[in-house]
């Protein structure tokens, strides 16, 4: 295995990254946007395909089926690991066993203890790591730390994340349900209240006081660090998107608003009438002008998303050639995995049982789509009415999005048909479409999807197959009345 080079003071950091997806296309386009001299030299992804389109975008990068095979035909400086959450403490122990220095994206592992291992490794063999933590370097952070000091004794800080969940996965590939993707997100929020908790009161243990999951994906999470407390809310419902911090002291507040950019505060009491009075004012001018500028900044910058993600990784790799700490603390590493930790068992606790009850309905009646907006209904309808229903979905819905007494089988309808989804059942309820991407896409997703559920209900005796028709009609016909097999 060539050996990693030791030299790194005065020359062009060798980067590797693991993984080819999104994440890990923008992380090549990160790394030739830092103002020093680095460069992506390989790659590794088992999916052949993947490694093609990474290529097309970094093609001067060596494609590798593994990590292992990469670091036996590679020098490098630098791994990114930009893969699922599962593999990475497995990834970051070999390229630290390396002799590498790691970047591993969020979630950084899944449990502290895991974290642990990867920082305590790092240590015992002198390499640098850091976690995915860019929103801490991008410009509502970095100015609401300046501000800080300001604000006198902080009293409390309060997050609030909202996002709209992936319906349709990259690539072909199937996306996380809810529970999981707000687990994925997770961690910015978290990392971003730790961060101004632990410059708010620098000695002390972070606490989870409670922590609560919503009927519909809305998470609550109250900590606690010294005598400042958080609030955290993360949902997949609220609308619309935001990101934003507020931290409360003393003396006045610190709104640092993620989505556009730009940051607000009050700096003093703010007790008189005039100040009451002119307070919106003076708000609403800093969110114009703060917008205006961070807007003009991404488009002259040419940051399409991820705006901290350069800044981080320039960061990181300053702290290697100066041997200097690493960017992110292990504190805020550690605290992180721990509070998402937590959470997750809140998730999986909220977990029904996924066998019916004695006393429901057999399953007479197969919705396809039935996780989807209009398959919910029908589904809810036909239990309420104590019809036995079976759905079923390319992914198993979150706690949240499950219906009681309801059966639900996950198959890919673009694949094949499982065949206990239509064992027993007299009516299949075809809901099932692509909503996305381009023809392929429909001809996979809807009509051989389609093929395949109505030779699947005629293989298994179902009696009556209701198809409920994505395509639209684009012409009335010169306004002939009903859709007829002959109509345009």
């Amino acid at each position: 295995m060539p050996a990693p080079n030791s030299n790194s003071n005065s020359r062009e950091l060798q980067i590797a990254i693991v993984g080819s997806g999104l994440m890990a296309r923008r992380h090549a386009a990160a790394v030739s946007r830092v103002g020093m001299s680095a460069r992506v030299v390989a790659f590794a992804d088992p999916d052949e395909r993947a490694r093609e389109t990474f290529l097309e975008e970094c093609p001067g990068a060596n494609p590798y089926p593994s990590l292992t095979a990469l670091l036996a035909g590679e020098s490098v400086d630098v791994v990114h690991i930009c893969t699922p959450p599962s593999s990475h403490e497995g990834l970051a122990t070999e390229a630290l066993e390396a002799g590498c220095h790691a970047y591993v994206e969020k979630p950084f592992a899944e449990t502290a203890g895991g974290a642990k291992r990867i920082l305590e490794l790092a240590a015992r063999r002198g390499r640098s790591i850091c976690a995915g933590h860019q929103l801490l370097f991008e410009a509502p952070t970095r100015r609401a730390m300046e501000l800080l000091p300001a604000l006198g004794d902080v009293v409390h800080i309060e997050s609030y994340f909202t996002f709209r969940p992936v319906r349709t996965g990259a690539g072909g590939r199937k996306p996380l349900r809810n529970d999981l993707q707000l687990l994925d997100v997770l961690p910015h929020p978290v990392y971003s209240v730790l961060y101004f908790l632990e410059a708010a009161c620098e000695s002390g243990e972070t606490r989870v006081v409670s922590c609560e999951l919503g009927p519909k994906g809305t998470l609550h999470v109250l900590l606690r660090r010294g005598s400042v407390s958080a609030s955290l809310v993360a949902s997949l419902e609220g609308r619309p998107v935001e990101s934003y911090l507020k931290i409360v002291g003393e003396n006045g507040l610190i709104y640092a608003d993620f989505v556009r950019g730009a940051v607000q505060h009050l700096i003093g009491p703010g007790t008189s009438i005039i100040d009451k009075m002119l307070n919106p004012y003076r708000q609403a001018c800093q969110l114009v002008f703060g917008t205006t500028r961070a807007l003009f900044l991404r488009f002259a910058r040419r940051q399409v998303s991820y705006p901290g993600l350069a800044e981080i990784f320039e960061a990181f790799y300053r702290s290697i050639q100066s041997k200097a700490e690493a960017p992110v603390s292990a504190d805020n590493i550690v605290s992180t995995v721990s509070t998402c930790e937590r959470v997750a068992e809140v998730l999986q606790s909220s977990t029904p049982d996924p066998v019916l009850a004695p006393d429901s309905a057999a399953p007479r009646v197969l919705v396809t789509g039935g996780t989807g907006f209009l398959g919910r209904e029908l589904v809810r309808t036909l239990a309420e009415n104590k019809v036995g229903v079976r759905v079923l979905a390319r992914r198993e819905p979150a706690p949240w999005d499950r219906i009681a007494a309801v059966d639900y089988v996950i198959g890919d309808l673009g694949e094949a048909v499982p065949d206990q989804a239509v064992e027993g059942i007299e009516t299949v309820v075809h809901l099932a479409a692509e909503t996305a991407g381009g023809f392929d896409e429909h001809r996979r997703n809807s009509i051989d999807a389609t093929e395949r559920i109505i030779r699947a209900a005629a293989q298994l005796g179902a009696k009556r197959v209701i198809h409920v028709s994505s395509l639209a009609v684009h012409e009335s016909g010169g306004g002939v009345g009903g859709i007829q097999e002959d109509t345009p």
